[in-house]
């Protein structure tokens, strides 16, 4: 279940956040922050957008409940940018917890935190 804070919680050894995002190189890609914590620790991980896509299209042929990821907003680097990555890092905190909720040991979900 995802908590207010983000964090998903399950039946998973571990919990993860996604704590903000990074759109300061102005022609790359923007970059979300996870935080992975685990009974041995805790770490970082940078994930493009991309890099979701790929991971919804991989769990979505198995598991129906994956929410449907929203689509790139195209010039969004020309207006108001901020409120483009503020709803997808929401979409993406739900996407992480469904994923996490119906298949916690998935190999790609592993290696992606």
């Amino acid at each position: 279940r995802e908590s207010k804070s983000g964090y998903v919680r399950g039946a998973c050894p571990f919990r993860v956040e996604i704590t903000g995002y990074d759109d300061t190189n102005f022609w790359g890609p923007v970059r979300f922050e996870i935080q992975v914590v685990s009974a041995s620790g805790s770490h970082t991980v940078w994930r493009r957008y991309n890099e979701f896509k790929e991971l919804a299209a991989h769990l979505g042929t198995r598991i129906p409940e994956i929410p449907q990821m929203l689509e790139r907003a195209g010039l969004s680097k020309f207006y108001d940018s901020s409120f483009v990555n503020e709803s997808r890092q929401r979409s993406l905190c739900k996407l992480l917890a469904a994923a996490l909720a119906a298949d916690p040991g998935d190999a790609l979900l592993r290696g992606f935190s």
